[in-house]
């Protein structure tokens, strides 16, 4: 037997750890403190409270009782009875009186107390004062041991011991607990009220929360199922709307064909009802008699009438002289802005005079300069031919002797460029062997490049006609397998192995002078070719629906017979639809009606995912509409445009004026030739353009739509430019330098066609023979040399020389500075001729990439309107004087310096020209919003090349084009994955 445990003097009461184990609370026992429950020693002495450990824990018995399981609180009873939850106390009758043995002697985990003998063990008990706590725990079983029998003892052999174990005690502790069923019961109802007031508590909170979630979410489903409302509200009020729009032009159509019969008819049941009215009145009307008098109704009507009548012929012959008033007050006007102009001649006149004195002195010391410079001359042997030129220039009189019209200023700018004040200081330029290549180049032209050319343009000319015979019906379904096959090639790309998008055209196919060296990479190339055909004319709604290939030359053959034509006509046949819209395009006419982009109704445009649209001004692709002239082609593939058709006359009235003075004066006079100072818009004409032909010399022409009655009428005269051996027509303009001012009548086809066989004036440089009326009369059926083979049978060597030693640039610039543009193009290019073409610059609902200025509505300038600002192109199409003079000539510079001017004074490059432009540069004169927000919207960026990269100088090896072009879709790329 084990040694025996001496009981402790105090008891200590038994507590449970939140564990589950049971746990030992020493509390110091005062004298006259009686034991407390089990309860209380939960609830006042559970922070002293020492945790018995897992081992000893571990060796206690197991209860099986069923009871005793279920006064074991759980871990949230106990830590609600932990948080100040006391639960009731037990009944006094109850409470177990002091004398109770300790709860430790009697825990489950102890053994027997060890002794010697069973007397000590009787001895050991008696000494206890009482049974513990514990041994009230609902845990121990219902039934007491008798406290005076001794249990057996098991020992490890199996034989029963003595009976002083530590069954005895709970056989002796239960028989001397009377009520201790009842205490039990009570606090296992209590533990059991808690756990339900915990359940219930929690089943609250879970329920409130559940109700709080479903009704956030109920409320998010009523807030969308109410956007959903206004949103379908919106879509039913923009579909009716829609319907409403598509309904008006059904109704009001087939009312306007009526009204516009019924207009010539309203004019004379107006006159007849004014008629009655009169009559009405007059017979309505009465007259008071007095003294009696008596009226004769009869004559008292005639002398009504008589005097209706004579107050009518007096309204008639007052609005005569109303008439003539206007046009005396008219000319009263003029007189007085003439006097003031000539006042003012005068007064610079005198302002004049003083230096001339000074000049004239100047010329005398420059004739002694001369002289001496003739005295050196002879002294190195000069040539026969420098003597005559030193001898012509002694006797050079001033010019100002033979034509007296010259004003003072012109006079000024004389005698500057005679005594060589103002004459460039450049160095001459050796001679290479592109300079032969490039004199003796005719040679090449005339025996290869016209006999070719003739044969192509006979080609396209039988294309045309095939085009033409074919039905409406056909040419719809072939063009709408073609728009099919374009859709097809584009779906086939696969934008990791090939290039970016671009036609299958040649590079020298294209009529512009830049490189096209945007095809030199590797790209992905479809097929528009097919897409030459005129699919409608509609007469009815004034509508031309051509393909992108269909050139000038082929519609207005196609055109012209009607009556009709295009509202803006470019003057080359080989210029296309395509071209014209994606770029640039202008004609005489676009002073009324805008650029050539502005006449364009509709578009029909294949994307860059495949998808075809239809953009108009006013649907959904708006935006595309406005974005795709000067676009160059980067945003989509246009298959068909619908353009603006205009009534003509087989006849154009052309008048050449010409003008002499200073490149100010003449610039006003061109302005005044089409924008009448006083907005009479009767003075306006059709057509109107200028050609200065030196520094001061021009003629402006200006033409009206004339009848084929009023053309052949007696005194008139006809002239077909267009037959091969007439003089090129910007010569034949020249004439009215010497002739004076005249008129003539020109065919209206062949006046829309005038440049094109002298290519304006290119044709000289190209044939400098072809001028000649032997040459025109033999040879002039071949021209013009089409530009395309011209371009390709030049080498690189002919080509870069081109752009280094020739100008070809067109300048958009404001009206009111077209004499700024002159003075500097004469500074830097000295280049006559200069083409003057005046152009509409809209103001359109979006900020596109060419726009007027802001605010220039406020001005109230010369040709301008509230809603478009007149523009000019400036055309300067020539070799420059110093390259004609044998001195050096950087091409590029002069370039970089007209489009700095043009980006200083908002003016615009055209994209077919050669360009110098950084691509900072280039933004800075175009503008990129729209453009932009277009090739994003469209998914242009990584299909199409950037227009800038298309229309910028080539000169690049292949390497250089492909990098460049990668580099740009990779940033083009990251762009769109910002935004």
């Amino acid at each position: 037997m084990e040694n025996a445990r001496p009981p402790s003097p105090r008891s200590p009461l038994l507590l449970r750890s939140r564990s589950g184990a049971c746990g030992l609370t020493r509390r110091p026992a005062s004298p006259s403190r009686q034991s407390v429950p089990l309860f209380s020693s939960f609830s006042n002495s559970a922070p002293a409270a020492l945790t018995r450990s897992h081992s000893a824990a571990k060796h206690r018995p197991q209860v099986t009782d069923p009871s005793a399981t279920s006064c074991c609180l759980s871990k949230e009873n106990r830590k609600s009875i932990s948080c100040g939850l006391p639960p009731p106390d037990p009944p006094a009758n109850l409470r177990k009186p002091r004398t109770a043995p300790s709860a430790w002697a009697l825990s489950p985990g102890r053994s027997p107390p060890r002794s010697t003998s069973a007397p000590a063990q009787s001895d050991a008990r008696k000494t206890k004062t009482g049974f513990s706590a514990w041994a009230r725990s609902p845990s121990q079983s219902k039934s007491s041991p008798d406290p005076s029998r001794a249990a057996p003892v098991v020992t490890a052999g199996g034989k029963k011991g003595g009976g002083g174990g530590v069954l005895g005690l709970f056989r002796r502790r239960k028989e001397a607990a009377p009520g201790e069923e009842e205490s039990h019961q009570l606090r296992l109802l209590t533990s059991r009220l808690i756990q339900w007031r915990f359940a219930n508590a929690r089943a609250v909170a879970a329920v409130e929360a559940a109700r709080c979630n479903a009704e956030e979410k109920l409320f998010y489903a009523w807030l969308r199922i109410y956007e959903l409302r206004n949103l379908v509200a919106a879509k039913r009020i923009l579909v009716q709307r829609r319907k409403q729009k598509m309904k008006l032009p059904q109704i009001l159509r087939p009312q306007l064909r009526l009204l516009s019969q019924w207009e010539p008819h309203a004019k004379k049941h107006v006159e007849a009802v004014a008629t009655l009215v009169r009559l009405l009145g007059a017979a309505a009307f009465s007259l008071p008699l007095v003294e009696g008098a008596e009226a004769n109704s009869v004559s008292l009507r005639r002398c009504l009438s008589s005097s209706m009548e004579a107050m009518t012929d007096i309204a008639a012959t007052a609005g005569v002289f109303y008439a003539k008033v206007g046009d005396i007050d008219t000319m009263l006007y003029e007189l007085v802005e003439t006097i003031r102009l000539e006042i003012q001649g005068l007064e610079e006149l005198m302002e004049m005079c003083t230096s001339v004195t000074s000049l004239e002195m100047h010329e005398v010391s420059l004739r002694a300069h001369m002289i001496q410079a003739i005295h050196c001359a002879l002294n190195h042997t000069l040539n026969l031919k420098s003597l005559r030129l030193w001898a012509a220039l002694l006797v050079i009189k001033p010019r100002w002797e033979h034509k007296p019209r010259w004003s003072p200023s012109s006079l000024l700018d004389q005698v500057r460029i005679m005594s060589g004040v103002e004459a460039p200081l450049r160095p001459k330029r050796k001679l290479v062997l592109v300079d032969y290549l490039v004199r003796f180049r005719w040679i090449v032209v005339v025996f290869v490049v016209l006999p070719v050319s003739c044969f192509i343009y006979f080609r396209l000319f039988l294309g045309h006609v095939r085009s033409a015979m074919k039905s409406d019906e056909r040419r719809r379904k072939e063009h709408e397998e073609n728009v099919l096959k374009v859709i097809k090639r584009l779906k086939q790309r696969d934008p990791t192995k090939d290039g970016l998008v671009c036609t299958a055209r040649k590079p020298y196919i294209a009529v512009g002078m830049r490189n096209v060296d945007y095809k030199r990479a590797r790209h992905f190339e479809v097929d528009l070719s097919a897409f030459r055909n005129i699919l409608e004319i509609d007469k009815e709604r004034m509508i031309a629906k051509v393909e992108p290939l269909v050139n000038m030359g082929q519609i207005t053959r196609a055109t012209i017979p009607m009556n009709l034509s295009l509202a803006v006509v470019a003057e080359l046949d080989d210029l296309t639809v395509g071209g014209l819209i994606n770029g640039y395009g202008i004609e005489g006419s676009s002073h009324l009606y805008g650029l050539f982009s502005d006449t364009v109704v509709a578009m029909e445009v294949v994307l860059a995912d495949g998808r075809l649209v239809r953009c108009t001004k006013d649907n959904e692709h708006s935006d595309l509409f406005y974005g795709i002239p000067w676009s160059q082609g980067t945003l989509g593939l246009m298959v068909s445009a619908e353009i603006k058709l205009i009534p003509v006359r087989e006849y154009m009235k052309v008048i050449y004026t010409p003008h002499r003075g200073t490149l100010k004066e003449l610039a006003q006079a061109y302005a005044d030739s089409f924008a009448p100072r006083d907005g009479d818009s009767s003075r306006v004409p059709d057509f109107v353009e200028t050609m200065i032909y030196n520094p001061t010399e021009a003629v402006c022409m200006t033409g009206k739509y004339a009848s084929e009655a009023e053309a052949k009428k007696k005194g008139n005269v006809i002239n077909s430019i267009g037959w091969w051996f007439k003089p090129w027509f910007y010569q034949h303009a020249q004439t009215a330098l010497q002739r004076g001012e005249f008129v003539e009548y020109i065919p209206t086809r062949e006046y829309y066609h005038r440049h094109t066989r002298s290519l304006y004036w290119e044709g000289k440089l190209i044939l400098p023979c072809a001028d000649q009326w032997w040459f025109r009369w033999f040879l002039g059926w071949l021209m013009p040399p089409k530009v395309s083979l011209l371009k390709a049978t030049q080498g690189e060597a002919i080509r870069n020389y081109y752009h280094d030693m020739h100008v070809i640039q067109d300048l958009l610039i404001p009206l009111y500075k077209v004499a700024d543009a002159l003075e500097f193009c004469h500074r830097e290019t000295e280049l006559y001729p200069v083409w003057l073409c005046p152009h509409r610059l809209f103001k359109l609902p979006l900020k596109t990439m060419v726009h007027p200025e802001t605010g220039f509505e406020d001005h109230h300038r010369q040709g301008d309107t509230s809603f478009a600002q007149m523009f000019t192109d400036v055309g300067l199409y020539y070799a420059p004087g110093p390259v004609f003079r044998g001195e050096e000539f950087d091409g590029a510079e002069v370039v970089r310096a007209l489009e700095e001017w043009m980006i200083q004074n908002h003016g615009f490059q055209a994209q077919y020209s050669v360009s110098e432009l950084t691509e900072k540069n280039f933004w800075r004169m175009f503008d990129a919003s729209h453009y932009e927000h277009c090739r994003r919207k469209y998914g242009a960026i990584g299909t199409f090349m950037n227009v800038y990269y298309k229309s910028k100088k080539g000169k690049k090896t292949e390497k250089e084009v492909q990098d460049a072009e990668a580099e740009a879709a990779i940033v083009e790329a990251d762009h769109a994955e910002e935004d």
